[in-house]
Order: C-alpha cells, then sequence, then structure tokens
C-alpha cells in the first residue's frame, strides 16, 4: 500500500515520525509530507494543494493520512474530496481531545475534521453522537508508543529521582479547565521537595525524548502521571500510559471515570501500573512510599507493564486497527 502522509517530521519525538516508521514496519510505502512550520492560510493554500495532489496522483496511491500541528485552510477540504474521487482514501489522526474544551470552537472550520476516516482517543459515548451530528465520521483509536522504543533504558545518576512527572505544568496545561493538574505538581514539590523532579515545561528540567525519556524511567523509581479528565468524560487517555510502561516506567496513574476503561477493557491492571485517585491525597501518598521501599514490587511492575504494552499496545497495534476500519 503506498501512503502519503503530510505531517510534521523536523522532530524525532512527534507522531507522524513515530507512525511512518511503524506503517513501514508493516510493509507500506510512505510518502512523507511536511506540513508548513506556522500553517498556511487561504491565499498560499494553492501551491499546498497542487503539491497534496500531485504526490497522490503521480503514482497510485491507496491513502493520504495527515496529523495536524499548524493547521490548513477549511478549502482544503475540496482537495480531500478531489483525491477520493481519484480513488485514494483521506484520513487524519491526533492524539487530543476537542470537545469539552476551548479549543471545540475552531473544529467547524477546520479541515482536519473532513476527511473520511477521523480518529482520535476520544471514546465517549456522547462525542460519538457529537461527531455524527457534525457530520464527522469519527473513529475511536487510543494513544500508543512506538514500538521500536519499547527497551530498557539505561540508569542514569543525574536522573535517579525518587519521584518524577514528565509533562507541561502550570500555566501550559487546560488551567481552567483543568485545574488538578497544578494541584498535582503543588503537592508532589511541597510533599517531596527535592526528592521530586518536573521534567518539562515549566518545570524543573526540561523535557525529554526518544532514549533520554527511556533512562529516565530506568533511573527514576516513581513516575506520578496525569491525564486530562474532564467532570463525566468516558473513556479518553493521553499517551503518557503507553509511553510510561512501554518504555519500562513504574506509573502511578490516576483512576477517573475516564481512565477505567484501560482497566476494564485494556488490561492495564495493578500487575502493569499503580493506580491512584485524585484528590485522594493520602493513598497517593501511602502508595509512592510503599513503590519507594519495595524495589523488587517496582522492577517486577516496570518488567511486566513494558512487555505487556510492547505485546499489545504499540502504534503498530493501532494501525492494524485503522487500516482494517478503512480497507476491509
Amino acid at each position: 500500500m503506498r501512503i502519503v502522509y503530510l505531517g510534521n517530521y523536523l522532530h524525532a519525538h512527534c507522531t507522524e515520525v513515530h507512525l511512518s516508521r511503524e506503517l513501514e514496519r508493516l510493509g507500506h510505502e510512505v510518502v512523507r509530507l511536511q506540513e508548513e512550520p506556522g500553517g498556511v492560510g487561504h491565499r498560499n493554500f494553492r501551491g499546498t494543494g497542487d503539491r497534496i495532489m500531485h504526490l497522490c496522483t503521480s503514482e497510485p496511491t491507496d491513502l493520504f493520512l495527515w496529523t495536524r500541528t499548524w493547521g490548513l485552510p477549511p478549502e482544503a477540504t475540496h482537495t480531500w474530496r478531489a483525491l477520493e474521487s481519484y480513488g485514494v482514501k483521506t484520513a487524519s489522526y491526533h492524539l487530543d481531545l476537542y470537545w469539552g474544551l476551548e479549543r471545540e470552537a475552531r473544529m467547524a472550520l477546520d479541515p482536519f475534521w473532513t476527511t473520511q476516516y477521523v480518529f482520535t482517543p476520544d471514546g465517549d459515548p456522547r462525542s460519538a453522537e457529537k461527531f455524527a451530528a457534525a457530520g464527522i465520521n469519527h473513529h475511536w483509536l487510543p494513544p500508543a508508543v512506538v514500538s521500536d522504543e519499547c527497551l530498557p533504558g539505561n540508569f542514569r545518576q543525574d536522573m535517579a529521582h525518587d519521584v518524577v512527572f514528565t509533562g507541561s505544568g502550570c500555566g501550559r496545561y487546560h488551567d481552567q479547565e483543568y485545574p488538578f493538574r497544578c494541584e498535582l505538581l503543588e503537592w508532589l514539590r511541597k510533599t517531596y521537595g527535592d526528592r521530586f523532579c518536573h521534567y518539562g515545561l515549566n518545570g524543573d528540567r526540561e523535557t525529554v525524548r526518544n532514549q533520554d525519556l527511556n533512562d529516565l524511567f530506568a533511573s527514576a523509581k516513581v513516575v506520578v502521571g496525569d491525564t486530562l479528565s474532564l467532570p463525566g468524560h468516558l473513556k479518553y487517555t493521553s499517551d503518557r500510559l503507553f509511553e510510561t510502561t512501554g518504555r519500562g516506567g513504574m506509573l502511578l496513574y490516576p483512576k477517573t471515570t475516564a481512565t477505567q476503561f484501560l482497566e476494564d477493557e485494556m488490561g492495564y491492571d495493578g500487575t502493569k501500573l499503580w493506580w491512584y485517585y485524585p484528590g485522594d491525597w493520602g493513598h497517593l501518598q501511602r502508595s509512592i512510599e510503599y513503590l519507594l521501599d519495595a524495589d523488587g514490587m517496582r522492577q517486577l511492575i516496570q518488567r511486566s507493564g513494558q512487555c505487556f504494552t510492547r505485546t499489545h499496545h504499540t502504534y503498530k497495534h493501532r494501525l492494524e486497527i485503522a487500516l482494517n476500519v478503512m480497507f476491509a
């Protein structure tokens, strides 16, 4: 199968970089098309649209895939319809949640939502109704981790923290819609002081990716995770769960109405990670203290979680599902 994939290839950790490798691992040809940094406006889209059409029609192409970073103007929808008239399927995939957040107001004009197939991690039944009402052919596809990076990291003394958090901090992560992130980081800082380190935007150290992230998880004892959980929202998780377990981290993850499916449907029980209840600080602290002391248990969960994620929840597995939806 020949796939033209529009996305951001400027950084090794980008989703489209990982998905392209996985598609090739599945035996497909991937033509990588770099999205214009900063986005393409109405006046400048013609050249971009012509390039997409040429790449997809100059040789027989089965699929045009897009992972959005900066975006395209509404008239890109006409390009999707033109591609489809040539027999090319069109699809888009993203890791973000939209319904219930400020960004949903921009969906109506965003051509990301007008491809033949749209894949996102939003599995809430009410979201499904909203997608259908908006004329979006949406399919639930959870995040994952790239399979060739599900490897043990190397211990590094400079990363040997008792407790770590990876990800954006206060002022960078839906603070108004989801204040728990700020509360969690404040509590971790107050409770663990210099035994705690935050890697990421507005954190103690810069964001780490790729092999450095594996090394961090091999060096830190406990990784406290978080995921966007809106009131009443079901069946959504960030990629943090798969990225952390797949790269070998001892993950403490929030159990909410949004994440309950991970245990019930996807197999993430207490042998692959450790659950905590947001806002129950006593339970979170007891869990952290237990895991800090229980070296054998902690290491067993790390190995089990990594093996399970590598075997069942990589982007290779997700893409097999998506391709089956589109081409079965």
